[in-house]
């Protein structure tokens, strides 16, 4: 099963539990025009909506957890999974602050196979490219920035609360 076919399954389960998510990672960055490949799926998700039966319901779809989640909390804390078919992870990340779903980043709906995808803004991509700071994510914001419209006020914003402006600062340089 292609990645794209496992996202739109996976979050078709969150909405099922109701499990509200926002995709972020290097999907997104494709999703927001980058021309880097991915070979995983990261979600930053509400924990409180989180219970063990997200693992059961991914186990029938063909995800295997890497740990053996005896609560509610250890899962809570971080998923990790695999698909059984082609190995490719998925990551599950609770909210944590500056990247908070319903007052920390911006999301929007894109249709994926006709399936509705919550995920971040491409200025959020930008932030948690910024916040990580290797030489693939410098390379992976500048190729997402180039290829989308800016919300430049609203960028400068969260990188100067996340206090990346540097950073920011020094992408820039390199486009100009």
């Amino acid at each position: 099963m292609d990645l794209k076919k496992l996202l739109v399954k996976t979050c078709k389960i969150f909405d099922k539990l109701r499990i509200r998510y926002v995709l972020i990672g290097g999907y997104a960055g494709i999703i927001h025009g980058s021309p880097y490949t991915t070979a995983d799926i990261d979600f930053v998700v509400i924990v409180d909506d989180v219970k063990l039966d997200l693992v059961t319901n991914l186990k029938k779809a063909g995800w295997i957890s890497t740990e053996n989640y005896q609560n509610t909390e250890e899962l809570r804390s971080f998923g990790q999974f695999y698909y059984n078919d082609t190995g490719y992870p998925l990551h599950i990340f609770p909210e944590v602050d500056g990247f908070r779903i319903e007052r920390g980043i911006r999301t929007k709906s894109i249709k994926i196979d006709g399936y509705p995808i919550r995920v971040c803004s491409p200025e959020d991509f930008i932030v948690m490219r910024l916040a990580v700071w290797g030489d693939e994510d410098k390379i992976k914001a500048i190729a997402v920035y180039r290829a989308n419209k800016m919300d430049m006020k609203y960028l400068r914003k969260r990188v100067e609360k996340e206090g990346l402006m540097k950073r920011l600062n020094w992408m820039i340089e390199k486009l100009e």
